[in-house]
């Protein structure tokens, strides 16, 4: 998995979509996607695509950080996602620090 973050994104109607739909149009598969929470305007924008989907992303990308205004877009091609599901997940907040020991490296 890779992970894009456009930073400062304007936090106006459309923007979303001028950065999906050309996405979706080359045939990128977007996973998971979070917005914060704005502040003064802006936004900052992240989501996860497949290592191998980076280059052709970075690529279709890089016009669009440019004419809208974004501060700049970020990449982390080192990372990868963890689910932890189940019907009583909503139920055991201590579930994500009982699996973290195993998360992290060897010392």
């Amino acid at each position: 998995m890779a992970k894009v973050t456009l930073v400062e994104v304007p936090d106006r109607p459309g923007v979303a979509h001028a950065v999906f739909a050309p996405l979706a149009e080359a045939g990128v598969n977007v996973d998971t996607i979070v917005q914060n929470v704005g502040h003064h305007g802006t936004t900052d924008l992240s989501f996860t695509i497949t290592r191998g989907d980076l280059a052709k992303t970075k690529r279709i990308l890089e016009p669009i950080v440019r004419e809208l205004g974004f501060r700049e877009m970020t990449t982390d091609s080192a990372m990868a996602k963890v689910s932890i599901v189940g019907a009583g997940i909503q139920n055991a907040p201590g579930m994500p620090r009982a699996c973290s020991p195993r998360w992290r490296k060897p010392a």
